[in-house]
């Protein structure tokens, strides 16, 4: 639909902003999608289009650009949920758990039938050493997203490994052997200080194009302290991550 809309007319900003998300996520192209998201940002899109695409600088480490833009969003509409959850994400991802926190009780006390914000507390909450608190926020999470919800294996094995509960945070990394996503393994072998097997299923998950792989490796915040490593810099490399957003 996209590429029909840029034919009739190139200039239009939100299709500009859909094709180059497309780029970004399907194709890791990621010259390109910033080529055509850029565009897309200068041709007046709408404020749903700005909304995703401050995910391409955020998924890709660049936290500032993505804030300034979440909270024009904001002031665009300061009422909707998503907007502070996404800006939660954003601050946490940049080590401002203070921001983080608020935007997303923000984003509750908007929508109190809102799940997301409770997975950004869980993990905020997970680092930080409050496990009570951090099983708090998950099951709230669960219980407003249902059990389906792509991450509730993943954010469980995160905190039995955060909270010293090897043997259960291996467990569910068992469960979740035929988890496509691999991504989402490498996460808690990380939290399990498996650095080794981190590292070979991260590379795993960028050969398999796994989506979550771009923003966990660049907007994960206890993985922050491994980026200067060489063997996380081949990752970066390795998913095609330009040199300059490496750091």
């Amino acid at each position: 639909a996209s590429a029909r809309a840029l034919a009739i007319d190139h200039q239009l900003g939100d299709a500009l902003i859909a094709h180059g998300m497309m780029r970004f996520l399907l194709d890791w192209d990621f010259a390109k999608a910033d080529e055509e998201l850029r565009r897309g940002m200068d041709r007046n899109p709408t404020t749903l289009a700005q909304a995703f695409y401050v995910f391409f600088p955020w998924e890709t480490g660049r936290f500032e650009e993505a804030s300034t833009i979440g909270k024009h969003i904001i002031d665009l509409e300061p009422t909707t949920a998503q907007w502070h959850s996404d800006m939660a994400w954003n601050r946490w991802s940049a080590g401002d758990s203070v921001a983080g926190r608020a935007y997303a009780q923000q984003a509750i006390r908007l929508d109190s039938t809102f799940g997301e914000p409770y997975f950004i507390l869980a993990m905020m909450e997970a680092d930080g050493g409050d496990v009570p608190a951090a099983r708090r926020a998950v099951t709230r999470n669960i219980a407003l997203s249902g059990p389906d919800y792509p991450f509730s294996q993943m954010i469980d094995a995160y905190i039995k490994a955060k909270s010293g509960d090897t043997a259960g945070a291996r467990r569910v990394l068992r469960a979740m052997d035929k988890d496509p996503h691999l991504a989402r393994r490498a996460v808690v072998l990380a939290a399990l200080g498996e650095r080794d097997s981190m590292y070979v299923m991260f590379e795993r998950a960028i050969d398999a194009k796994d989506p979550d792989a771009i923003w966990f490796l660049n907007a994960i915040p206890s993985l922050r302290p491994l980026r200067h490593e060489p063997r996380y810099q081949q990752l970066l490399e390795r998913m095609g991550l330009p040199k300059e957003w490496r750091q």
